[in-house]
């Protein structure tokens, strides 16, 4: 396991999303890393994140139809990949 904690990675990531989809962000990302990485989600890994948010881009965008609040969603979570920012210093 990676010093960042895998388990850290994936507590910022549902963190990020809970403020754009609520209380199912963490059966959400869940099953995004089962079923487009092949991970148990709290497996995740600071690398796994592009390819993660590639299938967050594609079906957030099928459940919010503001295409402005998808990317701004997407800003929030590269900030997360880009600075290793903490959610709770993400502005939303």
């Amino acid at each position: 396991m990676e010093c960042d904690s895998s388990n850290n990675i994936f507590n910022k990531v549902v963190t990020v999303t809970s403020y754009y989809l609520g209380n199912v962000s963490e059966k959400f990302i869940s099953s995004q890393a089962r079923e487009h990485l092949n991970k148990d989600p709290h497996d995740l890994t600071r690398s796994d994140l592009s390819e993660l948010m590639v299938w967050l881009r594609v079906t957030t965008s099928l459940l919010i139809e503001d295409p402005v609040k998808v990317d701004k969603y997407m800003g929030d979570l590269e900030k997360l990949l880009v600075n290793n920012n903490h959610p709770e210093k993400v502005k939303i």
